[in-house]
């Protein structure tokens, strides 16, 4: 994705929505839609990596995985909508900062949602705020008990994007794929794919083409780095990818897709596999940060 000023990313985003076209066929007013996506584009900061743009580029992303063949043709109308909107709002306000400097410093935030997935669920508050704005209200046209059953999955996305739970969701999903077949008419297995695509396009950066994936990588350790400055004025330990005079960005990188990235994805991929793809350009990078690592390249090279 490149870089756009923020009103030219609410007319991709738009368009994104378009030629997705599960709003369109649910019937969602596309005045409304266009409000909601400006107001949501406004309350992003301007993070390094956090930032309306890696909302934007989510969004591209799920609505190309929930085009593929099987994904397009079984996953319901309203789940791939749901997806896209979680896309959009799943960082929303995000303070650039991670959910352990919010405990650690016993943040405001931190107090309010219980010290637990506190980012992911001020994201989801912040979402009910808009929503709760008739001019920016989605669901009022599908009747009370609809909008529900949509907020709580909305609210299950959202939720599942929290990075702590990563590999328990990993070793979970990968069991229950392991004693289940794929069956798109099961609420539970809609469950988990819908947290799985959700969780795979949150991290599919490292899915793109290596020059992209780079630049991503390179901002979102901006952000890591910041944190960690911050963590050693405070003297609170500092996280493991945090300290620029200690981590090796390649390698970094390279683990990431390795523990946290791949098996995900051929999980996916085992669904629909029309999503060999991104595997395929995971692995070309995974090469690629492993042999810059080997040959001690900086995190700019």
């Amino acid at each position: 994705l490149s870089m756009r000023t923020k009103a030219q990313l609410v007319d991709f985003v738009e368009e994104l929505f378009r030629l997705e076209g599960s709003a369109r066929e649910l019937g969602v007013d596309a005045g409304t839609l266009r409000g909601f996506i400006r107001i949501v584009s406004r309350h992003y900061r301007g993070n390094p990596y956090h930032n309306f743009h890696h909302a934007a580029d989510t969004v591209n992303t799920v609505g190309w995985m929930v085009s593929r063949p099987v994904l397009h043709g079984q996953l319901p109308l309203h789940y791939r909508f749901l997806l896209m909107l979680t896309a959009l709002i799943h960082d929303v306000e995000h303070p650039g900062n991670n959910n352990l400097w919010e405990v650690q410093t016993q943040s405001e935030l931190a107090r309010a949602y219980e010290y637990v997935a506190v980012l992911e669920k001020h994201s989801y508050a912040v979402t009910l705020r808009f929503l709760a704005d008739p001019a920016y209200d989605l669901f009022r046209p599908f009747g009370e008990a609809q909008a529900r059953e949509w907020l709580r999955i909305l609210q299950e996305i959202v939720l599942a994007t929290d990075f702590a739970t990563h590999r328990q969701f990993l070793d979970e999903f990968k069991a229950y794929m392991g004693s289940h077949g794929p069956d798109f008419r099961d609420p539970e297995f809609l469950s988990w794919l819908a947290r799985a695509v959700m969780k795979a396009a949150d991290i599919a950066n490292t899915s793109k083409p290596f020059p992209q994936a780079k630049v991503w990588g390179q901002r979102v350790m901006m952000e890591f780095w910041a944190q960690g400055v911050l963590e050693k004025r405070r003297n609170l330990p500092i996280g493991p990818l945090n300290d620029p005079e200690t981590v090796q960005l390649n390698a970094a990188q390279a683990g990431f897709i390795r523990f946290a990235a791949l098996e995900l994805f051929e999980l996916l991929k085992g669904i629909d596999p029309g999503l060999q793809e991104m595997v395929e350009t995971l692995r070309k990078n995974l090469a690629l940060y492993e042999e810059k690592a080997r040959r001690g390249d900086g995190l700019f090279e």
